[in-house]
């Protein structure tokens, strides 16, 4: 494993979905200097962890603590921005329970491996693009559903190439 690599548990939407996420960020993208995420980058960050030692990343790679959580459905049906981070985002307009039961059981695995709480408020999302400027406001989309049948740990790392994101686990929801 990459020793600088950034972990991550995330949702990775169908094929299909990234594609529709894309062309919605193609879309979007005003100018040259608005980075758009590509399709096989997609993905709905549930925790970050950042970088983590051998023992934190087995702790995370053999928990059992997902069990309870059941498959559910998820719709992202609208787009904002985010100022200060300047990012063009689409999600749901309401968090649903599954999501958030999910997104709970994977924060206290993380304090059970040994890391501190996530001061920051989960906000369901899926980055458009980077460096979005200000004129992007909040807008309503129609968008397929998405399956929510299995969550993953990704490992970010930087290549000469740019990053690249390697699946470490996936876990299957029942």
């Amino acid at each position: 494993m990459e020793q600088h690599a950034r972990l991550f548990f995330a949702l990775v939407p169908p094929d299909d979905l990234a594609l529709q996420l894309n062309r919605l960020a193609a879309g979007e993208k005003k100018v040259t200097t608005e980075k758009l995420t590509r399709t096989g980058m997609m993905h709905m960050t549930l925790r970050y962890i950042g970088q983590a030692d051998d023992s934190v990343r087995q702790c995370l790679l053999s928990a059992k603590l997902f069990d309870a959580v059941t498959k559910f459905q998820l719709q992202l049906d609208i787009t904002g921005y985010w100022k200060r981070s300047r990012i063009l985002w689409c999600g749901p307009d309401k968090t649903n329970d599954a999501l958030r039961h999910l997104q709970q059981q994977l924060e206290k695995t993380c304090q059970q491996c040994g890391l501190k709480a996530e001061s920051r408020s989960f906000k369901a999302h899926v980055t458009l693009l980077k460096n979005a400027g200000d004129y992007h406001r909040r807008s309503k989309v129609a968008l397929s559903v998405w399956p929510v049948n299995h969550f993953v740990l990704l490992a970010s790392i930087s290549t000469e190439q740019g990053v690249i994101y390697k699946e470490l686990k996936r876990w299957p929801l029942k």
